[in-house]
């Protein structure tokens, strides 16, 4: 199994889940934009034979099976702002007459 920088795992006193967030864990491994890299599914199994549980949190589709196959135990899918973003531009589409209706140059 391949080590990566910037994965350490304390053992605390309590069994919380511990999240792995890519983009700010990525970017502290120096692997900046690199979603799907492998050290994604190194820190999951690093976490889990540390015995405590851990999830993801995941934008792409095909990505949810690759981490179930390395143990996560849960899996965060979509975001807040992007659930907001859709359900407004949703909305939007109810008031815009269809002759005006393109994408969007800005907000």
């Amino acid at each position: 199994m391949r080590s990566y920088p910037g994965i350490a795992v304390v053992r605390p006193p309590v069994n919380d889940p511990v999240l792995i967030k890519q983009y700010p864990d990525l970017c502290a491994m120096g692997l900046l934009g690199q979603q799907d890299h492998p050290a994604i599914e190194h820190s999951i199994r690093t976490v889990k034979a540390a015995g405590m549980p851990v999830g993801v949190k995941v934008f792409a589709k095909p990505t949810p099976a690759r981490y179930l196959g390395a143990g996560v135990d849960f899996i965060l899918v979509g975001a807040d702002v992007a659930l907001l973003a859709r359900g407004g531009e949703a909305l939007a589409t109810g008031y815009i007459p269809a002759s005006d209706a393109g994408p969007a140059t800005g907000y």
